[in-house]
C-alpha cells in the first residue's frame, strides 16, 4: 500500500510534468435593436403594455468563450430583463455546427435586468404565478422576436467560437462604498464589490472585460418608452469606447433589493444621470483592471445542473409555491481561484455575500454571484428578511418569492456543496 507521502509527491510531479494549456479566448457581439412592431418594454407593470416608442440606445447579445485545452466555456449576457431556460432549449435544440467545441452545459446566459429594453420573450411555461408575471410586467410573448434573438444569440456564439485568438487573464475586485443602496430597507445591507474579468491579447493590449456590479438598473421608471441599456448600457459603452476594439459584458450580481446611486449632482433629465452613473462605474471598473494581473494559462471547469427548487413549510406559501417553476437549471463556473456562480433569478444580498463568504472558506481568492441566470423563476429573499423588524420591508421581494425562507440556504447548498467546487491551479 502507498504512503500518503508518495501519492501527494507523485501527485505534485504529475502536475508539474503536465504541459501548459495555451489560453484562447473570443468575443463578439450583435445589436438586439429589432424592426418589430408592438413590442413591449420589460420590467414594469404600470406601463399597461403600451408598446415601445423608440431607441434611445442600442441593446446588444455578447459572447465571450474561453478555451484552454479540451475545456470551454461561453458566457453570454443580454441587455435584457431576463432570460428563461427556454432560450437555452432552443440554443440545445439548434445546436452547434461542429467546428465549434460547446455543449449546452458549457453556456451560461445572463441578463443586466434593463427595465427599458424588450418584454415579450417570457415563452409560457405552465407555472401560473410566473407566466402571470411576466405576461403583465413584459407583455405577450412575442414568437418572432423570441426566434430573432434566438438567432442573434447563436450566431454571436458561433462567431466568438471562430474568433478565438491566443490570450492572457486576470480577476480582481474592489470594494467601492456609495454606488448602491439597499431598496428594501433603508441603510440596510449592501455589496459594495465591484468585480472585474479581464482579458488581453498576448501583447497586453485589452480584448475584453467582464464587469460584475450588484444593482437594479430602474432610474428610468415606467413613464420611459424607449429602448435603453440603461446604466449597465451606459457604462459598457464608455469603455468600449475608451478602448476600441474591446468588448464588455456587464453580468448582474445578488441585485433583489438593491438599487443602484447616481452620482452627485443635479441632472437636468433622467438620460443625464443615466449616463453619468454608467460613466462614474466605468471610472472605477477602468481603475480596477489596470491593477489587475493576467497570465497565459488558465484551469477551467463548469458545472451545469438541473436542481428541484424547495417548498415552503406554510400552506399560504405552498399555495403561491404552485404557481411557481418546480426546478430550474444552475451553472457553475470554475476559472483558476475565481468561481462564478449563476443563480435562476433575483437574490437579495444577503443570499448574495453568503454565497461570496463560502466560497472564499473553500480557497477562492475571487467569487462573484451571476443573477438572472439560466433561467428566471422570481425573487429569493433571505430568511434574515423574514425575522423580526423586517415585516414591512422587503414586502414586494417576498411576494414574488415562490420558495420560502429556506430558498438562500438551498442556493449555498447547490452552489457550494453540490457542485462541491475547489480552486485551481493555473
Amino acid at each position: 500500500m502507498r504512503s500518503p507521502c508518495f501519492v501527494l509527491a507523485f501527485t505534485l510531479l504529475s502536475l508539474l510534468a503536465a504541459p501548459a494549456q495555451t489560453l484562447e479566448v473570443g468575443f463578439a457581439k450583435r445589436s438586439l435593436v429589432t424592426e418589430k412592431k408592438r413590442v413591449s418594454l420589460g420590467g414594469y407593470g404600470g406601463r399597461g403594455l403600451v408598446p415601445m416608442h423608440t431607441v434611445h440606445d442600442p441593446v446588444y447579445v455578447k459572447a465571450m468563450v474561453i478555451k484552454s485545452g479540451d475545456e470551454a466555456f461561453c458566457l453570454v449576457t443580454f441587455d435584457l430583463i431576463g432570460v428563461q431556460r427556454t432560450l437555452l432549449e432552443g440554443l440545445e435544440r439548434r445546436g452547434f455546427p461542429e467546428h465549434v467545441g460547446l455543449q449546452r452545459e458549457d453556456l451560461l446566459l445572463c441578463a443586466s435586468h434593463t427595465h427599458s429594453s424588450y418584454g415579450g420573450l417570457a415563452k409560457p411555461t405552465g407555472a401560473w404565478y410566473l407566466d402571470g408575471l411576466f405576461l403583465v410586467t413584459c407583455g405577450p410573448f412575442n414568437r418572432g422576436l423570441f426566434e430573432e434573438v434566438l438567432d442573434k444569440t447563436h450566431a454571436t456564439i458561433v462567431e466568438a467560437w471562430e474568433s478565438l485568438a491566443p490570450a492572457r487573464f486576470g480577476a480582481g475586485s474592489e470594494e467601492v462604498p456609495g454606488l448602491s443602496r439597499n431598496r428594501g430597507r433603508s441603510g440596510d445591507v449592501t455589496d459594495p464589490e465591484l468585480g472585474v474579468l479581464k482579458v488581453t491579447a498576448p501583447d497586453g493590449a485589452l480584448r475584453g472585460l467582464v464587469v460584475n456590479f450588484t444593482a437594479h438598473p430602474t432610474q428610468l421608471g415606467a413613464d420611459n418608452f424607449a429602448v435603453s441599456g440603461a446604466y449597465p448600457g451606459a457604462m459598457q459603452r464608455v469603455l468600449e469606447e475608451r478602448y476600441a476594439g474591446a468588448t464588455v459584458l456587464f453580468t448582474n450580481g445578488a441585485e433583489g433589493d438593491q438599487s443602484v446611486s447616481g452620482p452627485p449632482g443635479e441632472f437636468a433629465t433622467t438620460w443625464e444621470k443615466v449616463e453619468a452613473t454608467g460613466a462614474r462605474l466605468a471610472d472605477h471598473v477602468d481603475r480596477i483592471q489596470a491593477g489587475i494581473e493576467t497570465r497565459a494559462q488558465l484551469a477551467l471547469e463548469t458545472h451545469s445542473a438541473t436542481f428541484a427548487l424547495p417548498k415552503p413549510g406554510s400552506f399560504k406559501e405552498r399555495l403561491k409555491h404552485t404557481g411557481g417553476a418546480k426546478k430550474s437549471l444552475f451553472a457553475q463556473v470554475t476559472l483558476g481561484d475565481t468561481l462564478l456562480m449563476g443563480v435562476p433569478g433575483e437574490p437579495c444580498c444577503r443570499i448574495g455575500l453568503d454565497l461570496k463568504r463560502g466560497a472564499k472558506e473553500l480557497g477562492f481568492r475571487h467569487a462573484f454571484v451571476i443573477g438572472l441566470a439560466q433561467d428566471h423563476c422570481g425573487y429569493f429573499v433571505h430568511a434574515h428578511d423574514y425575522g423580526q423588524g423586517f415585516e414591512t420591508s422587503h414586502d414586494y421581494e417576498k411576494k414574488l418569492n415562490l420558495y420560502g425562507r429556506g430558498i438562500g440556504e438551498f442556493l449555498v447548498d447547490v452552489h457550494l456543496r453540490r457542485f462541491a467546487p475547489t480552486p485551481l491551479a493555473r
